[in-house]
This record gives C-alpha cells, sequence and structure tokens, in this order.
C-alpha cells in the first residue's frame, strides 16, 4: 500500500479547487437540467482566497497545505495541517442541509478503501488518517473522479 506524495496531493487539491473557484460550473447543463455539480458559497470562495490558497516554498505552485510531509513533526502538525483540516472542512457537504451529498462522499471512500481498512485507519492513524480523508472527500465532492481539474488558466 503506497503512501501519496504530499506536495502532488496538495497541488491537486488546490488545482481541482482553484478551477472551481476560478470557473464555477454552470448552474442548467446544455439540455437544460439542473447541474448536480456543487457550488461554493460565497463564504467559502472567501476562505479559499483568503486562507487555503497558497503558493509553495518556490512561488511558482499554488498548494493548499493539506497533506503534511513524512518528516513533519507533531507539533507542526496540530499547528499547521489541523488548522488546515478545520479549514477544508467548511468545504465539505453540509451534514445536515446536504446529507446525501456528505453520504455519497462517505461511501464512495470506503468503496475505494474498504470498509475494515478504513475502520483501522480510523482508529490507528489519528490526524493522518482524518487529513487524508478529508482530501478524498473534497476530491469527490467537488467533480474529481468525474470531471477531473476542469477548466484551467493558461
Amino acid at each position: 500500500d503506497s503512501k501519496p506524495i504530499p506536495n502532488d496531493v496538495n497541488e491537486l487539491l488546490y488545482l481541482v479547487l482553484k478551477s472551481f473557484h476560478d470557473h464555477p460550473r454552470p448552474l442548467k447543463t446544455p439540455s437544460g437540467v439542473t447541474n448536480p455539480s456543487p457550488t461554493l458559497t460565497p463564504e467559502q470562495r472567501l476562505l479559499l482566497t483568503e486562507q487555503l490558497f497558497q503558493r509553495d516554498d518556490s512561488g511558482e505552485n499554488g498548494i493548499i497545505n493539506a497533506l503534511p510531509p513524512s518528516t513533519a513533526d507533531d507539533s507542526i502538525i496540530d499547528e499547521v495541517y489541523v488548522a488546515t483540516l478545520q479549514l477544508l472542512d467548511q468545504l465539505q457537504p453540509d451534514p445536515v442541509e446536504n446529507e446525501d451529498d456528505f453520504k455519497s462522499c462517505w461511501d464512495i471512500l470506503l468503496e475505494l478503501y474498504g470498509r475494515e481498512a478504513t475502520k483501522m485507519a480510523q482508529q490507528n492513524d489519528g490526524v493522518s488518517w482524518r487529513i487524508r480523508s478529508n482530501v478524498v472527500r473534497l476530491l469527490i465532492h467537488y467533480d474529481f473522479l468525474t470531471e477531473g481539474l476542469g477548466e484551467m488558466e493558461e
């Protein structure tokens, strides 16, 4: 079982959410049907631009510091990455208002990772698991599995 490379995941999450921010999905499909893609609220858009969108150390690539490097110590994880996790939680579907979307993201994660593996990771991996599962659920919710990155700036 291979672990994701944190910088790659952080860049991918940035690209997916940046695409959603800069190019919101249309409210209707070309056939006139309501588009099932989620939309960002004004508060979520501000959260992205003001707190989550960052640049990597080189200043060249956009990132969201969601996944810590394997060399990060617990104090950095608690200070930086748990704070980011709490911000990312605000981008997830609301478990009460959007119960179906919320449950669907978890259902897909469980199918991808396996029920027993998920249960063990939840029990043994603590913050690390919460961060990884949060990123996966965000990528699912914001259509990465079906739409890819969407429109990107040249």
